[in-house]
């Protein structure tokens, strides 16, 4: 019962904390992005911070999966794939260079509409 409880208690932290945290696609951005391009994001926090969020908000299972994408020693990235039903957002990648870490965010795509 314990765990149950404690487990209700984060996630209300999660969303009382992010309540007023902007979306995209659907997507929680970290608190502090900001706007620089379509979909696309600053974070106000460092690599570690930003990604320690998304892993509290978005923890690895059957919904989301996290992959690391190839990096080099300039740029550190990672995805993470919404496998949701019914999703408004296919995946949100993170990446950071030159000191700046950025948000992408993936619409769903829409499946095609089908012929009568």
């Amino acid at each position: 019962m314990r765990p149950l409880i404690a487990g209700t208690w984060t996630a209300l932290l999660l969303l009382s904390s992010s309540a007023s945290a902007e979306t995209v696609h659907g997507a929680l951005l970290a608190e502090g992005a900001h706007k620089v391009g379509e979909a696309r994001y600053v974070a106000q926090k460092d690599w570690d911070r930003t990604v320690s969020f998304y892993r509290r908000l978005y923890s690895a299972g059957a919904d989301y999966v996290w992959r690391n994408l190839p990096s080099t020693p300039q740029v550190k990235a990672l995805h993470i794939e919404n496998r949701k039903p019914g999703r408004s957002w296919d995946g949100i990648n993170v990446y950071e260079t030159r000191g700046k870490v950025y948000i992408y965010v993936i619409a769903a795509s829409r499946p095609a509409a089908k012929k009568r």
